[in-house]
């Protein structure tokens, strides 16, 4: 591997990195914000985050213990490539019913790629 294959690798998973730490520090508070604008009273809302939080810390384990096999067969680039895609899916429908609660219009910001 030549040494700039292996800074692109490593800025590629600093990047990873960073994103999956963005989602854990920020899940919580958006999960609070669209409770709120959904009509929850604030301790139904830290409930709901609280919830949140605990879903994607269980989801994370099995999630790392189950990657190395599919990862093997198809290549590390075809993994990541169907992981981000995974992502933007799930990501647009967790948080896409949010849109018309806080007043976005769904084809300029809402889903915008």
């Amino acid at each position: 591997m030549t040494e700039v294959a292996v800074v692109r690798l490593v800025e590629r998973l600093t990047v990873s990195i960073v994103g999956l730490w963005a989602g854990a520090v920020y899940e919580p508070t958006a999960i609070i914000f669209l409770s709120r604008q959904a009509g929850m009273a604030p301790p139904e809302a830290a409930q709901m985050a609280s919830y949140g939080t605990g879903l994607l810390s269980i989801g994370t384990i099995p999630g790392c213990i189950a990657a190395p096999g599919p990862t093997e067969r198809p290549g590390r680039r075809s993994t990541l490539a169907l992981y981000y895609f995974g992502m933007m899916v799930t990501i647009a429908l967790a948080f896409g019913w949010a849109c018309p609660v806080i007043g976005l219009a769904a084809s300029s910001h809402c889903f915008a790629v």
